[in-house]
């Protein structure tokens, strides 16, 4: 966790590099934080919200994807690297989004099925979590244009499928891989049909293809 807030604090600090414009409308705000905000639907379609004070709308924005192996994870478990972030007078959105299915992944033989949330919906999550916060933007006293998206393992493939895909329209400008995987096609390994069942059930699951 030491090393994902060093990473963390090396990539935001580079933001504020990038931009020193200040507000001429600043006003004194006090920080302000809101749990469990819904961004969609689905339950777990939830974002935290810290927002520090004195902020204004050049207030710079971090967006954090929590890890799981895109089958778990929560982002109550980074709670000490948004804590952070925001003593450096970031506004943090910390996300939830929906899971991939893990049932029967642990069973013997391992349970070979379709999960109803793949990868790319996860990435459609991400999306709608930044579309919601900069919805949100004036009402919260924070910048529309200077977000950030950080993600940790498999938060950051998240991330950066998002910042490199086509829903990304110019709505993020930093994108910080925290230990994500950049590869995640093994059907050109030779005898790729050899890895573990886990493995290949796994691969099923996250895209829907065989």
């Amino acid at each position: 966790m030491k090393t994902i807030l060093q990473n963390v604090c090396v990539i935001v600090l580079l933001m504020l590099i990038a931009s020193c414009k200040k507000s001429s409308s600043q006003k004194s705000l006090k920080a302000e934080t809101m749990l469990n905000v819904s961004y969609g639907s689905n339950s777990l379609q939830h974002m935290d919200v810290y927002l520090p004070a004195n902020r204004n709308t050049e207030t710079k924005v971090v967006v954090f994807v929590h890890g799981g192996s895109f089958i778990g994870g929560d982002k109550n478990d980074y709670t000490s690297v948004v804590a952070e972030l925001v003593k450096r007078n970031f506004a943090v959105v910390n996300i939830n989004y929906r899971l991939v299915d893990a049932a029967g992944l642990q069973t013997n033989p391992v349970l070979h099925k379709l999960s109803s949330v793949l990868v790319q919906h996860q990435v459609e999550d991400v999306s709608a979590a930044i579309d919601y916060t900069i919805a949100q933007a004036d009402e919260w006293q924070i910048s529309k244009s200077k977000i950030a998206v950080v993600g940790h393992s498999a938060g950051a493939t998240l991330g950066l499928l998002y910042s490199y895909g086509n829903k990304n329209t110019g709505k993020v400008k930093v994108v910080a891989n925290l230990a994500g995987a950049l590869d995640q096609t093994f059907t050109d390994i030779p005898n790729y049909q050899l890895l573990p069942t886990q493995v290949l059930e796994l691969g099923y699951r996250y895209t829907g293809y065989e």
